[in-house]
Formats: C-alpha cells, sequence, structure tokens
C-alpha cells in the first residue's frame, strides 16, 4: 500500500471523483487495475504520446483501450467478424472471461477509432481492448472519467445489459447480452474510451504493489495515483489470474481448426490467465485455442519481484 499520508484510495468516492476530473484535465492517473496497476490517460495523441515516454516507449507506439463493462462491445466492429467466428459465442466468451477478472480482445476495431489506438492485423484494422473485469472497484473511476470527459452522449445500453461495474450477486444473476443489431449496445460517435497501460518502465515486469508503482510514477509530473487500499485484498479477488500483465486473445481472424473441429481463436499474448484455462472456457462457448507463435517461443510471463526494504 502507498504511503497512507499522501495516497488516495479506489474506495474513496471523492478521491475517485478527482482522480476523474484530473485525467479529463490531461493527466494519467496511476491506479489499481484488478490485481495490478496500469496508467490510465484521455485517448488524444498527445496524452498517449506522454505516457509512452513516460515509460521508455517510442512516442508513437500503438496504444491499447479501456473503458467500462458496458461499453466494450462497442468498441468491435461485429460486422467485419470472420463467419467462422458467431458473434454470439464471441461475446458470451468475452462475457465469462470479464466475470473471472482482467482480461484483453483483440478484434475487428470500429472506424471511429483513431489510429494511434489500432493495429493493422493480417490486413484487418483492429483494437485491443483492455479491461479489469466486472468486479474491480476502477471500472467506478474510469466509469467517472469517461463521464468527465464528456465527448458524447452515453450509448444506448441492451435491455439487461449491466451498469459500470455492477457485481453479479450469484452464479446465474448477471443477464447475459448477445452481439447483434439489437444486442450490443451501440457505439458513440466519439469518445466512450480511455488509453491503458501497464504501470512499468520499459522493459520492466508490471507493478502489482502499490508502493512500487507510486515509487516509479507517483511523483512524476502529470499522474496522480488512485491505489487499491489493500494489494493483497485486491490479488484474492482474482485466485486464477497472476499479477502480470493480462492475457490477450485475438478474433479478428479465424485461427484454423482444433482438434476437435472447434474454430481456433488466437492467444496472442500469455499474461495473467494461464492458457489451460483460456482453453477451457474457450470450449464452453464452442472455441478451440491455438498459441500465437511468438507467444509459444517463451514462458509465461511471472510476477515482478520486490526486495525487502533494506533496514537502516
Amino acid at each position: 500500500m502507498p504511503d497512507a499520508a499522501s495516497a488516495a484510495f479506489l474506495d474513496e468516492p471523492a478521491a475517485v471523483r478527482h482522480a476523474a476530473g484530473e485525467l479529463a484535465d490531461g493527466r494519467a492517473v496511476l491506479h489499481g487495475f484488478a490485481n495490478f496497476y496500469a496508467l490510465t490517460a484521455r485517448p488524444e495523441p498527445e496524452a498517449v504520446a506522454r505516457v509512452n515516454r513516460l515509460k521508455g516507449r517510442p512516442e508513437g507506439q500503438p496504444g491499447s483501450v479501456t473503458t467500462v463493462p458496458s461499453l466494450v462491445p462497442g468498441l468491435f466492429d461485429w460486422t467485419r467478424l470472420p463467419a467462422e467466428l458467431p458473434r454470439r459465442q464471441v461475446w458470451s466468451l468475452m462475457e465469462e472471461l470479464y466475470e473471472l477478472g482482467p482480461f484483453g480482445f483483440r478484434g475487428p476495431a470500429v472506424d471511429r477509432l483513431p489510429g494511434h489506438l489500432t493495429a493493422v492485423r493480417d490486413g484487418v484494422r483492429t483494437v485491443r481492448v483492455i479491461a479489469p473485469g466486472r468486479l474491480c472497484p476502477s471500472n467506478e473511476f474510469l466509469a467517472a472519467a469517461l463521464d468527465r470527459i464528456r465527448s458524447g452522449p452515453e450509448p444506448e445500453r441492451a435491455p439487461g445489459t449491466m451498469p459500470h461495474a455492477e457485481p453479479r450477486t450469484g452464479p446465474h444473476a448477471r443477464p447475459r447480452t448477445e452481439p447483434g443489431a439489437k444486442a450490443v449496445p451501440k457505439s458513440r460517435p466519439s469518445g466512450g474510451f480511455l488509453f491503458v497501460t501497464s504501470a512499468n518502465r520499459s522493459g520492466e515486469l508490471p507493478h502489482w504493489r502499490g508502493e512500487g508503482a507510486v515509487r516509479d510514477f507517483g511523483h512524476e509530473p502529470g499522474v496522480r495515483v488512485l491505489a487499491h487500499r489493500d494489494d493483497d485484498a485486491a490479488r484474492r479477488r482474482y485466485p486464477h489470474h497472476g499479477p502480470v500483465s493480462v492475457s490477450v486473445v485475438s478474433f479478428h481472424r479465424p485461427a484454423g481448426r482444433g482438434r476437435a473441429g472447434l474454430p481456433a481463436l488466437t492467444l496472442e499474448r500469455p499474461g495473467s490467465l494461464s492458457a489451460e484455462h483460456i482453453r477451457s472456457v474457450a470450449a464452453n462457448h464452442g472455441f478451440s485455442l491455438v498459441v500465437a507463435p511468438a507467444a509459444a517461443a517463451g514462458p509465461r510471463p511471472g510476477p515482478r519481484v520486490y526486495l525487502p526494504p533494506v533496514r537502516r
């Protein structure tokens, strides 16, 4: 936990509102993001470039986007989904994985997303959406930041979809939605998303302890802090996830068929949820999973190691 005398926490409504206003004014916010820490900022090119410089990355490196659960479907162009990957099944898979915790998906991008937040993969203009999962209190901060930016009216939500961060109250209590003409929330003409990246210097592992993240970024000009009050409790909320960057599955093109004949999705980046766990969940929704060659070449990333403080 960061220094209690100076920290602001995700469970403090006034601190959340203040951090949302700071983000809307152009500052980056270092905050708890499920079981690790992230830097979130406005999506304009200048803000993205500033955070990239802060991390030691090239200014023009394409970024990922984040948003609240109800707006995730509106960032993907479902009309460009390959026929082999039924949209209803893709969305139900996304819902289940976001119930489990933090996760990332790459899919066809809607036209309104700017070029610096998209990337062409296999001839398809794609977006990578990273979200903390439905149980994370940072959803309230993301919702407040989007409201403060006020870049457009909130899109119409399909009947039965969840508000910004409503947790489920039982294993069958959450209503399901299905992407389609009437089931996917309508896209904003602009806005509805933020830039996000893991809280670490380039070449280093992401921070999962608030004091470490604050030590690296908390004193940088233009960065505000909104921490988990208890990092250990935050990690316990996600027993299946390691405290590392999220796993990313892509669905912008089919990856053939698996051994059972199911259409395959691609694990493009191993991360906090194991490939075996993702494969098991994907099978429940009619998909197999293949690991991208680049991802298969190395081991699953481990968590950042913190040295004990030196006693003087």
